[in-house]
């Protein structure tokens, strides 16, 4: 571990640059109890670290007890006053003593236990309370060295959202060019029974051969277990390096834009597949939540490698979802489409990004709810009264965001907004800047592409009315009358990025001529005339 730690902080220096936020380390070592032995001591060039490494390695071994609710309340301490990202890597070799033996199949997790008499709050408590200060700041990783402690370090990873690793006990290959070694003296093992087991000295100039003993040592005593798809210990180390790095770009800094191609019109490229995760908005919160029933769930998808389309935003992909009861649904997949940012969004913007998103696709269905309720009492007007005239109802598809489970991405997951994939001529109606489609009425295409047209400007004019002036749905596009992917203009700009306010919205009525449908809707006469 410490090898590897040391490794870490070296690769840390090297990405070291104007664009990259400072990075502080602190280290909490627990047993039944919590103690801090050094807190949020800047990176600078690494000595002070490195001193306060080697110190730690040579007078501080670990000890027995694996108190994991004094783990997290010891980080939560030395967390509490960072109001930037905060990354945990909780190292275990062992079954929590304050924790139930089975942590069940469940999401449940008790939130308290006794000890000595006394009732304390559990992990839970803790882990949840860091989560509600930092959010989506927060990366929780867990290592687990021995089969014990797997089960509940696999569960807490899962239930809040943060990243498993089980690595073999041995160091790898070590990395080019070669990190600058932990040089500590030796010291000689505690040799008592119940301490047999445990990695006793590592970080020393004969750390592998040392730890392939600890190891088989291990493996005899039958603490190791064979997991599938296992790192060594430097991979995984090497994995929280690069999330980190990551977590460190400057959110403030100019947006880099993904280097993608786009994919042949005549066909898709190859996809992958992942493990995936459905989560949706928060009802009270700015951020995601997983629902209960899915964490009950498998989902598996495949994704293809290049975007189909950009947006002016995003990139578009294809997706299937496999429906794994297929062969008795008749169902066997369901055809998706993805998007993602077109650029590269610092950590902690990853999740920020599909809440604009989805908030814009949410209030846009809400707003096509009340502008349907208005055409439904035209439409049953008697025909003499409406002209024979019949508004067609609109619809904008349901957005939620899935989790993929990718190795190669900061965290180790990806996430992308994802809907029901439409079949069809599909069109953009209209932009947020004001432009419109257009359309000849020469054949009876163009004149059915006309009347799509009009009904799209005068719901974008019918969600200004609705909101007096404050909003205005725009970006109106899919197939027919069934939307995807709308922007707001708002006067208090709270719609993201492309939120252009009252700016944006004085550039549609620029544009904007009242047809037919802004007049039997009784909307007030706005825009340019002729």
């Amino acid at each position: 571990v410490f090898i590897c730690l040391e490794e870490l902080l070296e690769e840390q220096l090297s990405e070291k640059s104007e664009s990259l936020g400072d990075i502080e380390f602190s280290l909490v070592r627990f047993s039944d109890k919590a103690e801090t032995l050094f807190r949020c001591i800047k990176i600078g060039d690494g000595t002070a670290v490195r001193k306060k490494l080697k110190h730690v390695h040579k007078k501080w071994p670990p000890r027995g007890g694996t108190g994991f609710s004094a783990a997290f309340e010891g980080v939560k301490r030395v967390a509490s006053g960072s109001s930037g990202n905060v990354m945990v890597v909780f190292v275990s070799d062992g079954r929590p003593g304050d924790l139930m033996a089975n942590p069940g199949n469940g999401d449940n997790i008790q939130s308290s236990f006794r000890s000595h008499g006394m009732t304390y709050p559990s992990v839970a408590v803790h882990v949840k309370e860091m989560i509600m200060q930092h959010g989506e700041r927060l990366s929780l990783q867990f290592l687990c060295l021995f089969k014990d402690g797997e089960k509940w370090c696999r569960k807490l990873a899962r239930v809040f959202n943060g990243k498993f690793h089980m690595p073999q006990l041995r160091l790898g290959q070590k990395p080019s060019p070669p990190a600058k070694p932990l040089e500590v003296p030796e010291r000689k093992p505690v040799r008592s029974d119940a301490e047999e087991s445990e990695v006793q000295v590592i970080g020393t100039k004969s750390a592998e051969t040392k730890m392939r003993e600890s190891y088989e040592a291990a493996e005899r005593a039958g603490n190791v277990v064979t997991v599938k798809d296992t790192t060594c210990m430097r991979s995984t180390f090497q994995s929280f390096s690069a999330t980190l790095t990551t977590m460190r770009q400057d959110a403030r800094g100019p947006a880099r834009e993904r280097h993608v191609v786009l994919e042949s019109r005549t066909s898709q490229s190859a996809k992958m597949k992942f493990e995936a995760t459905l989560m949706m908005i928060h009802p009270t919160e700015d951020g995601f939540e997983v629902p209960p029933a899915e964490k009950k769930r498998r989902r598996i998808v495949e994704l293809s490698m290049q975007p189909f389309a950009q947006g002016g935003l995003r990139n578009v992909y294809n997706m299937v979802e496999k429906n794994l009861l297929g062969s008795l649904t008749g169902n066997p997949e369901r055809e998706l489409v993805a998007k993602e940012s077109r650029h590269i969004t610092a950590y902690r913007e990853r999740l920020r990004f599909h809440v604009e998103t989805l908030r814009c696709q949410a209030r846009a269905l809400e707003l096509a709810k009340s502008f349907n309720s208005k055409v439904k009492v035209f439409n049953a007007k008697p025909s003499q009264e409406r002209r024979d005239t019949l508004i067609p109802l609109v619809s904008f598809l349901e957005a939620v965001v899935y989790r993929l489970r990718d190795e190669s991405s900061p965290g180790g997951f990806r996430y992308l907004a994802v809907e029901e994939r439409l079949k069809g001529d599909y069109q953009k109606y209209n932009d947020n800047n004001g432009g419109i489609l257009t359309a000849h009425a020469s054949s009876d295409a163009e004149k059915s592409k006309r009347r799509r047209i009009k009904l799209a400007q005068a719901f974008s004019h019918f969600t200004y009315d609705e909101t007096e002036g404050k909003e205005m749905v725009v970006d109106i596009q899919g197939v027919g009358h069934k939307y995807t992917d709308p922007q707001l203009h708002s006067t208090e700009k709270k719609y993201g990025r492309a939120d252009l306010g009252q700016q944006g919205i004085d550039r549609f009525f620029t544009s904007h001529k009242c047809n037919v449908c802004c007049k039997v809707l009784g909307l007030v006469k706005r825009g340019r005339k002729g």
